[in-house]
């Protein structure tokens, strides 16, 4: 008999350590999901804050662009030497299956997966948030275990005045 109740009793304790492992791994999955796009947006803020609207170089333009569905964002980041631009280097952040990517040369890094592309039609990733195209809004959904957040940000393109040399070197963005 006693057997028997501490079978029973054992196996109610086990049952709720279980039942609270798999809920503590959900937590954990959501948790990772959150900080991964936290530091998505992070990347792309730091990247932006360094970029002008439009570059001009002997007369072409090398303007920031925004797809029309909001789900790309092109744009020319400066590289530095002696604190003098030495060339741009052409970056595109992009959303593929439910993938946030970003792709510089023809290499794709992916910065956050989980993304909720049920809502990005009508909350776009990416957009332009006033009519000189000096602030891009970024707005990330993610989706992980049925519970879903977003992230959004404002950046301010401050590189606005930088003048550039007629030797400046733009690298685009190899398409696959």
């Amino acid at each position: 008999m006693v057997v028997a109740i501490l079978g029973i009793i054992s196996r109610i304790i086990f049952g709720t350590m279980n039942s609270a492992r798999i809920g503590l791994g959900a937590a954990n999955n959501q948790i990772n999901s959150q900080q991964e796009a936290r530091r998505a947006v992070d990347r792309i803020t730091d990247e932006l804050q360094m970029i002008s609207p439009v570059w001009e170089i002997s007369s072409a333009e090398y303007p920031a662009t925004i797809s029309s569905s909001g789900s790309q964002l092109d744009f020319y980041l400066p590289v530095f030497t002696d604190n003098e631009v030495t060339s741009l280097t052409a970056v595109r952040y992009y959303i593929s299956g439910s993938q946030l990517l970003k792709r510089t040369g023809s290499s794709d890094t992916v910065l956050a997966s989980d993304i909720d592309t049920s809502v990005t039609a009508v909350n776009p990733i990416f957009a332009f948030d006033n009519s000189e195209n000096t602030v891009i809004k970024i707005n990330i959904p993610i989706i992980k275990d049925d519970t879903s957040f977003a992230l959004a940000s404002r950046i301010n393109l401050r590189n606005r005045q930088i003048q550039l040399d007629d030797e400046v070197a733009v690298d685009p963005i190899i398409e696959q």
